[in-house]
């Protein structure tokens, strides 16, 4: 895994992701922020590898008043 200040790849959420339960669906919470769309670009470059399909949905955080 990348060092605690390197720029993560998206193969850095491999260790994290073969231990989920994936017997399902992988659900992906999206709310158009920064760190939800690097976190959606990252798994969808992983798709073709994942154990179960990939989805996202939508959350609204309420946060910004054009939300």
């Amino acid at each position: 895994m990348a060092q605690p200040d390197a720029p993560l790849a998206p193969e850095d959420l491999l260790p994290f992701i073969k231990d989920l339960d994936c017997r399902g669906t992988l659900y992906i919470a999206f709310s158009g922020g920064l760190d939800s769309t690097a976190l959606l670009l990252a798994m969808a470059q992983l798709r073709p590898g994942l154990p179960a399909p990939l989805q996202a949905i939508h959350v609204n955080h309420g946060v910004h008043p054009s939300a």
